[in-house]
């Protein structure tokens, strides 16, 4: 098992790719305080429905991932969406970013959102992780956003108001190593596009 697990990890990172880089904000250092927001770095959104569906012998977590990757005294956590007040949920998410010299957030598509045997509707993401860009972005000293999504997705309204954008899409069972490797350094961001991104 563990030489699949190994094997995975060092499928996934050829396919992210780098969307966005300003002023130097990734690779995240150590030493670096960095917030991590979102449901998605403790539940990663790591396949699709139907035939992309996969049995993992084990599940990388992304935050677990970037603390090892950075330390865990670096690294502070709020999820931003989800169960709960959306309003506090989204304050106490811009707290930690205004805590921290780079803001990470986690956001993209759920597995029922793309599947085989239908068509999306929109490409657009969800409303409560775009409301979370939104009151994190530019609290931090950075702003990075990862995207985990199975397809395209739009990047409006808010990509000139972060700092970096990573897209994760659907990465298996090794997400969380391979993308705290990718934004850690510790392997070049190198992929590239098979889709275009409208607007």
């Amino acid at each position: 098992r563990a030489p699949h697990h190994a094997l995975a990890r060092r499928g996934a990172p050829p396919a992210i790719v780098l969307l966005r880089n300003e002023n130097q904000t990734l690779p995240l250092r150590a030493g670096q305080k960095v917030a991590v927001l979102g449901e998605l770095p403790v539940e990663p959104q790591y396949q699709g429905g139907g035939s992309s569906h996969v049995n993992p012998t084990r599940l990388d977590i992304p935050l677990d991932e970037l603390a090892a990757a950075l330390g865990d005294h670096s690294i502070s956590y709020a999820p931003g969406y989800g169960e709960g007040d959306a309003v506090q949920l989204r304050a106490d998410a811009a707290d930690a970013a205004a805590a921290a010299d780079v803001t990470v957030v986690f956001v993209g598509l759920s597995e029922k959102d793309q599947a085989q045997g239908f068509d999306p509707i929109t490409i657009v993401l969800p409303a409560e992780h775009v409301a979370l860009i939104d009151a994190v972005a530019g609290r931090a000293g950075r702003t990075v956003v990862v995207l985990s999504n199975g397809g395209v997705v739009t990047l409006e309204p808010w990509h000139d108001r972060v700092d970096a954008i990573v897209e994760g899409w659907a990465l298996g069972q090794a997400v969380g190593g391979a993308l705290a490797d990718v934004v850690s350094g510790a392997v070049n961001l190198s992929g590239r596009l098979i889709e275009s991104i409208p607007h």
